[in-house]
């Protein structure tokens, strides 16, 4: 996977991001380096957590992003793999083996989709990335009972912030208008190497950001 063409920022506001397939996979990865580099620490992320975070898809995407954007896209991707966890454990729910998208006929996603409005979501645009969703999201949340609802728990990095509603509903977790046409010839081996290299770019940016804090603090004592 490219890393995300950076003269998109001159076109948009600060702030405000047009998401892409591309984009989103940047984003978690950032996210999912930060939790590792803070050994997975529960409890809502400090500044200098967020700080790293901002800079470091920053430089990688080009995209100029408040801090509660980013915030917004994470409960938006969360709530909808809350939901997707839970429509895979009902029972004769066929996934395919490649994607793991659900794989159902139209009676029963008409059904959930009354259940759970945000559902269609998933019908149109199955979850990408979900090997990373798993390590980040994969104990949370998750309930069999009937009455339970996604995203109804506290998230343990953010539950001292304040989720802006409106933005964290309109926002997709996919943004089919502006990514690229899947490559029909891409093999899981091809893919995995590119993807490993995007991993690899995200983990030297986020060392330069923890080297460059550490030279700071040793000149200020």
């Amino acid at each position: 996977m490219a890393m995300a063409n950076q003269g998109q920022s001159s076109n948009s506001k600060e702030g405000k991001i047009q998401w892409t397939n591309s984009m989103v996979h940047i984003f978690l990865e950032v996210y999912e380096t930060e939790m590792e580099h803070i050994s997975w620490r529960t409890g809502p992320l400090k500044k200098e957590s967020k700080t790293r975070i901002i800079n470091t898809f920053r430089e990688a995407t080009g995209q100029n992003s408040e801090w509660n954007s980013l915030k917004n896209k994470y409960y938006a991707i969360k709530k909808s793999y809350d939901i997707y966890r839970r429509l895979r454990r009902m029972t004769g729910v066929k996934v395919n083996e490649t994607t793991q998208a659900i794989e159902m006929y139209d009676e029963w996603w008409r059904d959930r989709i009354q259940e759970i409005p945000d559902a269609v979501k998933l019908r149109t645009h199955p979850l990408t990335n979900l090997d990373i969703l798993d390590r980040l999201f994969g104990n949370k949340h998750i309930s069999t009972d009937d009455g339970y609802y996604p995203g109804s728990g506290v998230d343990q990095h953010t539950e001292s912030e304040t989720v802006t509603e409106n933005e964290s509903e309109t926002v997709n977790l996919r943004d089919d208008s502006d990514a690229p046409s899947p490559n029909l010839n891409e093999t899981p081996s091809s893919h995995n190497q590119i993807s490993n290299g995007c991993t690899e770019t995200l983990h030297v940016l986020h060392l330069q950001h923890v080297n460059e804090e550490r030279r700071k603090l040793r000149m200020t004592s």
